[in-house]
């Protein structure tokens, strides 16, 4: 049931966004909503284990509900109300569109390689770089927060038109596969390791709401089926990279054949890309 709500919010959420901000700082605040969910989501990881050595799991998750139950009162009273007459919406569009598909492609080459970076970044610099542990969870943790400050600023940057979304989503691609080539790379030094993560800390998230505000425009008739497969597929593809990066290091001890597949992958959706409409062209 958590996992059902916490989806059909999201997909709510990036559609309220578009209705309620105007079209000049629509993607500032598609930004700001994305940087919040990543916060919520980085924010949990930690206070979670805190609420259950001080008040045990139960009480951790009653102390969540609080949270929750305090947030929906608030979005109740503060949120300002619009209600928008759609069609109903029909999935089957958002199949047959190949705007979607690469889209759906380019939020798994960005966030989703993200989220999978994250997920063993420590073990890779504690294991391949023989950080110490605390060290390399503390390194480790900078793809998910410079993530957080990065959306907003790739929501601002669109807005204030210094860059297309197209060519943002582009160079994010790009800047991910430089990135996870050179954390690949046999032998590679701790400060090589490094920039390789900032790059792709803040690479990786800038094209957020660029796709999601593309997946709107590309679907006018079934905007909150675009978003929902975007993010969905996205998802699926994350839910079966993890356990695969894992069974490859098993097997090789070693992280540079799973990071360079992943580069790879950011390389091929990189330049299938090449062939996606961006936003603006849709509006026109």
């Amino acid at each position: 049931h958590y996992r059902i709500g916490a989806g059909l919010a999201f997909i709510a959420g990036v559609r309220y966004v578009t209705v309620v901000f105007p079209p000049s700082r629509v993607h500032m605040a598609q930004g700001l909503y994305g940087g919040c969910i990543q916060l919520g989501a980085g924010t949990s990881l930690y206070l979670m284990p805190l609420l259950d050595a001080g008040l045990d799991l139960r009480g951790a998750f009653l102390a969540s509900t609080g949270l929750v139950v305090a947030a929906l009162g608030f979005w109740t009273l503060i949120a300002p109300d619009r209600r928008v007459v759609l069609p109903p919406a029909r999935f089957s569009l958002a199949v047959r569109s190949g705007t979607v598909w690469l889209l759906t492609l380019a939020h798994t080459g960005t966030f989703g390689l993200a989220i999978l970076a994250e997920t063993w970044i420590t073990t890779f610099l504690a294991r391949d770089l023989g950080l110490p542990l605390t060290v390399a969870g503390g390194l480790g943790s900078a793809v998910l927060v410079v993530g957080i400050l990065s959306r907003p600023v790739g929501g601002l940057i669109i807005d204030r038109r210094w860059v297309l979304t197209k060519t943002m989503i582009r160079a994010s691609l790009l800047a991910g596969t430089i990135g996870l080539g050179l954390l690949a790379l046999p032998g590679r030094p701790v400060w090589a390791a490094m920039l390789a993560l900032l790059v792709m800390g803040m690479a990786l998230s800038l094209p957020y709401s660029a796709v999601m505000n593309t997946a709107t425009a590309a679907l006018p008739a079934s905007p909150g089926a675009a978003v929902g497969m975007v993010g969905g597929v996205s998802l699926i593809l994350i839910a079966l990279g993890a356990p695969a990066l894992g069974s490859l290091y098993s097997r090789t001890e070693s992280f540079s054949l799973a990071f360079g597949l992943l580069g790879a992958f950011s390389l091929l959706v990189f330049w299938l890309t090449r062939w996606v409409r961006g936003e603006e062209e849709f509006a026109a």
